[in-house]
């Protein structure tokens, strides 16, 4: 996807400055330092993007929401369903919004930006040692993806899984050494957080599509996820390259951690806009897999990264994704397949066509019967079935009002034939005296049915008020008083 960039310029950037940047490695490193990342260095022709495609330093700032995380344990429905609200528009827009009060300590996160320093500053020969597959170890996780417009970037990724135990710890160690144990306790940790994040994060976005609370979360509760740490040097030429060019992210779902220097830039509405760095916020954006599971509702985030000639800039990204074997049940068609089959067989993205949000049709690893209906038609139904099952929750609602009002008029009826009967025995006992006043007690004779009438009238009014006359679901006193 090709995107003309706006007319920019970067001489007024306050990291632009014509200051000669003095290295952050030790003497050790700098003496096995990769030319092609020294700030004091022209850049390689490999390095350099076209001119329609050079970076921009005064895009326009992106207004991004900002979502308080306490909303989801607060029990205030309306809160809740607030910030749902902003979650839905902003990802069906651009995929992009900050998180606060996210609950990871934020010792635990300056820790883990400090100790790349260390890492970073290895000689490349010790940080070769973690070469990897694509996805993981160093450097080739970005850089061997590309031939030309490289990434002026380092990054060591590592894999996380919540079911295996210190699986970055021992990892770390595998390949460096017991010296690395403790390094690999800290990113441990914070990969630790960043899953409890992540699934509490899904949990909004759930409910910002219809679905319960618990959807979402049980669904990534067995995740396969990734840990990058990005290094941006100081480049001499930051109008030239990009730290990381225009791309999307794989996986469904990103929890991005940056210092203050700032440099991420976001696509929306055909122009590049700046995301400044909010202390005590991570920045969450949807991935490639999430736009396909959602079947293109949520829009995965095209976004860059800007480098410049003075400072570096560090960052920590966190991608969740369920695992390779998780299936996936689509009503619609009544067929299911795994989350591996979402991807290319290179494991380097998506099988998803961007352009008609749709699954690409000349791949074989999707079933057919997905590519039957219009993506946008099925778009539409998932729209339609959550307004239909809004109107069902309001039919429940009324149904519940209706049957309250059923109750109350049974409950006003009782009391009218309570209200007659206290009359009607109001009106024996009134009779009763009558006739002893005019003829005396002596001389009044009542027969049997006259005795039980009397002595029922003077019990039912008695009981009523005293407050134990029976409503009609045996419950003393509930029509009382009347």
């Amino acid at each position: 996807m090709e995107h003309q960039p706006m007319e920019c310029s970067y001489s007024n950037n306050p990291l632009m400055s014509q200051k000669k940047p003095n290295s952050l490695l030790t003497s050790e490193a700098k003496n096995d330092q990769q030319p092609i990342l020294r700030p004091e260095s022209d850049i390689p022709s490999q390095y350099i993007w076209p001119d329609h495609e050079k970076p921009c330093f005064d895009a326009p700032e992106l207004e991004v929401p900002t979502i308080d995380m306490t909303v989801l344990s607060s029990g205030d429905p309306l809160a809740i369903s607030k910030a749902a609200e902003l979650v839905n528009e902003v990802c069906k827009k651009h995929g992009l919004f900050t998180v606060s009060n996210h609950g990871v300590d934020s010792g635990l996160l300056r820790r883990a930006v400090e100790h790349m320093n260390f890492f970073f500053g290895l000689k490349v020969s010790d940080k070769k040692k973690a070469k990897g597959e694509i996805s993981y170890g160093y450097e080739n996780s970005i850089a061997s993806r590309f031939s030309s417009k490289l990434p002026w970037v380092e990054s060591l990724a590592f894999r996380y899984c919540p079911d295996v135990q210190d699986i970055v710890v021992d990892y770390l160690v595998n390949v460096f050494g017991e010296d690395m144990r403790q390094f690999g306790r800290v990113y441990q940790e914070y990969c630790e957080a960043m899953e409890k994040l992540s699934l509490r994060i899904m949990e909004l976005i759930g409910i910002s599509l219809g679905l319960e609370q618990a959807y979402l979360r049980d669904f990534f509760q067995e995740n396969d996820s990734i840990l990058r740490m990005n290094y941006y040097r100081p480049c001499k030429n930051p109008d030239l390259t990009f730290g990381v060019g225009p791309h999307s992210d794989t996986p469904c779902l990103t929890i991005l951690h940056q210092d203050m220097v700032g440099g991420l830039q976001v696509l929306t509405d055909e122009k590049w806009h700046s995301v400044t760095p909010i202390p005590g916020t991570l920045i969450v954006n949807i991935g490639d897999t999430f736009m396909a599971l959602s079947n293109g509702i949520y829009k995965s985030c095209l976004h860059r990264a800007v480098v410049n000639n003075q400072t570096v800039r560090k960052s920590l990204v966190f991608f969740l994704s369920p695992k390779m074997d998780k299936p996936v049940i689509v009503k619609i068609h009544s067929v299911s397949f795994t989350i591996s089959d979402c991807w290319e067989p290179d494991g380097r993205g998506v099988v998803w066509n961007k352009k008609n949000s749709s699954f690409r049709s000349n791949s074989t690893s999707i079933p057919t019967k997905l590519l039957e209906m219009d993506p946008r038609e099925q778009g539409d139904q998932v729209e339609a079935s959550r307004r239909l099952l809004e109107a069902e929750e309001r039919l429940r609602a009324e149904e519940a009002a209706l049957r309250d009002k059923e109750r109350e008029l049974t409950m006003l009826r009782t009391r009218k034939e309570r209200v007659l009967g206290l009359i009607q025995a109001g009106e024996t006992l009134v009779d009763a005296f009558l006739e002893l006043e005019e003829g005396g007690y002596d001389q009044v004779d009542f027969d049997h049915d006259q005795n039980a009438s009397i002595m029922e009238a003077i019990a039912f009014i008695a009981l009523d008020l005293m407050n134990l006359n029976p409503g009609p679901d045996n419950n003393p006193g509930e029509f009382a008083g009347v």
